[in-house]
């Protein structure tokens, strides 16, 4: 008898181990299921929204705004829902918002450098193949200029904090991601530059971000 309850208690510890590694394998499984990712791009930004200082002088188009071609580093991470394929993130970086505005003959150049928060990313990588993923994502994002440019010393923004959606999507081949993304910001920039003809500052209302960003990333 005491050899068989030996036995019993034997298979017992056995499958109690056996079961506690299973479950410490999974647990490090699922804790792994988070990506961390850092990119590096360029971006392509402009303004939208802004008032023609020109409306109703017959001057109007002789007054446009164009883009400006800065950069986008940021590090950040993907974490999934469970084993599932879709994701929330958040990502911390440094960018730049800016545009081109012609009056006239005179064209003012706007680049500001900016700490860029995305608190939130939802993300879901589509497997196409055994390597290849498709990631549609979309975010929203914070952002504060500390500086400007030096070919802007005369050009800045009112407003320099911003809020707004960031949409995308991302081409993943094992750790590689190329990504593309659109910025669209809510707040109002109102453009700042000085006017040497009538040597003042001339304040433009309106003005939010609008970037396309293009980013090569690697995930660790």
């Amino acid at each position: 008898m005491k050899k068989y309850i030996f036995i019993a208690l034997a298979m017992l510890v056995a499958v109690s181990a056996q079961a506690q590694v299973r479950t410490s394998r999974t647990f490090i499984k699922t804790k792994s299921r988070t990506e961390w990712i850092i990119r590096a791009g360029v971006s392509f930004n402009s303004l939208t929204g802004i008032k023609n200082p020109l409306e109703g002088t017959g001057y109007e188009s002789d007054f446009s705004a164009g883009s400006r071609t800065g950069f986008d580093v940021d590090f950040g991470f993907n974490k999934y829902f469970g084993q599932s394929n879709c994701y929330w993130g958040m990502e911390l970086g440094v960018a730049t918002r800016g545009a081109s505005i012609k009056k006239f003959d005179d064209e003012y150049q706007f680049d500001a450098y900016n700490v860029k928060y995305s608190p939130f990313t939802l993300g879901y990588k589509i497997p196409i193949g055994d390597n290849f993923r498709v990631d549609p994502h979309v975010g929203l994002y914070a952002s504060y200029d500390f500086t400007i440019a030096d070919n802007s010393s005369d050009e800045d923004f009112e407003n320099r904090f911003d809020v707004g959606l960031q949409f995308g999507v991302g081409l993943w081949f094992k750790k590689i991601n190329l990504d593309f993304m659109y910025q669209i910001g809510f707040v109002d920039s109102n453009p700042c530059y000085y006017d040497y003809s009538r040597h003042y500052d001339e304040y433009l209302s309106g003005g939010k971000t609008g970037n396309f960003v293009m980013r090569l990333g690697y995930a660790f």
